[in-house]
């Protein structure tokens, strides 16, 4: 598959810091990071104003939460 990738590549003239990927899995992955994104701010507000362990142990489980959608997430 590299060297298909590679070969493709050369064929379009793309550098060596460029891909291509499909819009529907761009757009996938922005939604998914977007809401990484959000738990990340909420949490920041959450532990803004002395935050108890309950708050922290919130806090970890929503980020987990927000980031399990781009866990084994694979463009190709």
């Amino acid at each position: 598959m590299d060297y298909q990738a590679r070969r493709r590549s050369k064929e379009l003239d793309l550098g060596e810091d460029e891909i291509i990927v499909k819009r529907s899995q761009m757009t996938d992955l922005m939604d998914r990071l977007y809401g990484l994104e959000a738990a990340v701010e909420d949490v920041e507000q959450d532990l803004e104003d002395n935050p108890s362990l309950k708050d922290y142990k919130d806090a970890v489980a929503w980020i987990i939460a927000a980031a399990q959608p781009l866990r084994g997430l694979n463009l190709t």
